[in-house]
């Protein structure tokens, strides 16, 4: 059934290997955001908002249940 998913819709399965995170988290949290269709602007990047905002929902797992 999962595997079905992801051939009949591709494009709504990201894959996110949690070792490329370690190694390149920027990169991966920036095709996160993208797939979620909820991109950072460059600003929000500049000014380390990504990352404050990640570490405090990480902090308050509350934050992830919506």
């Amino acid at each position: 059934m999962y595997w079905d998913t992801v051939k009949r819709w591709p494009e709504k399965v990201l894959f996110v290997r949690y070792k490329k995170i370690l190694h390149d988290p920027t990169e991966n949290i920036r095709r996160i955001a993208e797939f979620i269709e909820c991109p950072f602007t460059v600003a929000e990047w500049a000014a380390d908002m990504v990352y404050t905002s990640l570490v405090q929902t990480c902090k308050e797992p509350r934050n992830l249940v919506q």
